[in-house]
């Protein structure tokens, strides 16, 4: 099975969690050594890679090779690519602020630019 296709088996499992009445507690962990514990002791979580400059797409694929839970990268630029990351296994792909800081930056611009 490929990287994308196990991903996507986890992403599907862990979206099943989500039970209305029944709140879903995640915990947060940063490798495939705290994934494995994690899952281990039965406890649903989202682990991520989620510093700014993790880029190196082996790491990541080694990440999600090595995680029974679904993997969830957070892409603070252009790279690597939003397919690249897909290939490597990530499950989902977050933007951190980004989107909503170039967003304010444009129309602080815009509003400079009035005067």
């Amino acid at each position: 099975m490929s990287h994308q296709g196990d991903q996507q088996d986890k992403a599907k499992a862990f979206r099943a969690l989500h039970v209305p009445g029944d709140p879903l507690i995640l915990l947060n962990v940063w490798d495939a050594g705290s994934a494995a514990a994690v899952a281990k002791a039965g406890r649903p979580s989202r682990p991520a890679v989620g510093r700014s400059g993790v880029v190196d797409i082996s790491l990541i694929a080694r990440l999600a090779a090595g995680s029974p839970l679904p993997v969830n990268i957070m892409r603070m630029g252009t790279e690597p690519s939003i397919a690249s990351l897909a290939d490597a296994g990530s499950a989902r792909v977050s933007h951190g602020p980004a989107p909503y800081l170039q967003a304010m930056a444009a129309l602080e611009q815009m509003a400079r630019d009035v005067r």
